[in-house]
């Protein structure tokens, strides 16, 4: 497979990951904002985390695109800590919307 249509793979998948995660943090702010008050303090701060962090991917995401070769290993593996990031921050959000 070349370089191009590699990488128009990983954009492709790149899409569809910021869009799963962009539903996650939908659902987890509608779930919040139905809990009670100290459930949403204690959730907020892991929804701003998976916010920024899904920000910092849509960022990632536009560098990709005109990205040079060399640079392009670099942003994938950046993409890749902030897809991990984003699950870690679900996660502990989850926890506290199961108590």
């Amino acid at each position: 497979m070349d370089l191009e249509s590699e990488k128009n793979k990983l954009m492709q998948q790149l899409d569809e990951e910021i869009s799963k995660w962009q539903t996650k943090l939908d659902e987890a702010r509608v779930q919040m904002n139905l809990g009670a008050k100290d459930a949403q303090d204690e959730i907020q701060p892991y929804i701003d985390k998976l916010d920024q962090e899904i920000s910092q991917a849509k960022k990632q995401y536009e560098q990709l695109k005109t990205s040079s070769e060399g640079a392009w290993g670099e942003i994938q593996e950046g993409l890749s800590v902030s897809v991990d990031t984003m699950q870690q921050a679900f996660d502990k959000a989850k926890q506290h919307f199961s108590k």
